[in-house]
Order: C-alpha cells, then structure tokens, then sequence
C-alpha cells in the first residue's frame, strides 16, 4: 500500500517538489501538485517557479494541463 502525501506547514519548496515527484506515474504527480495548489493557493507562484528550474519535464506537463495556452484551449475544444 502506497504511504499518503501530506501537506505541513513546515514544508519548503525543496520538500514541496520532493513531494510532488514522490509518485511513480504523471497521475498521481498532478494530484499531488493539486493538493499543494489547493492547500497552498498563496505561494502557488513560488512553487511554479521552483518546479520550473528543478524539474522542467514536470512543469511542462503542470503547463499543459493547469495553464493551457490558446492553442492548447483550441485543440481540447475541437478534439485534435
């Protein structure tokens, strides 16, 4: 059974994005990420920038699918 993430007060960035990677799959990754987002709403820029620098391959896929670009938007909407 997989151990659950949990979110303190104590966190740093650097605990934050261990967290966030902790699970094996992208799923679960992104639902991590959510858990900070939505526990976290006030330091969610600090957080992106962070991942953005540590770990670029992740922030694409937090991009893609939190931050859509136009483009993104389009496709989603005409099923490309």
């Amino acid at each position: 059974m997989k151990e659950p993430i949990f979110s303190s007060a104590d966190d740093t960035l650097e605990t934050i994005l261990e967290k966030i990677n902790t699970p094996e799959d992208l799923t679960s990754k992104l639902q991590v990420y959510t858990m900070f987002r939505l526990t976290r709403a006030s330091e969610i820029n600090p957080i992106n920038m962070f991942i953005q620098l540590k770990d670029p391959e992740l922030w694409s896929h937090i991009k893609k699918e939190f931050y859509p670009s136009f483009f993104d938007k389009a496709k989603k909407f005409l099923k490309l």
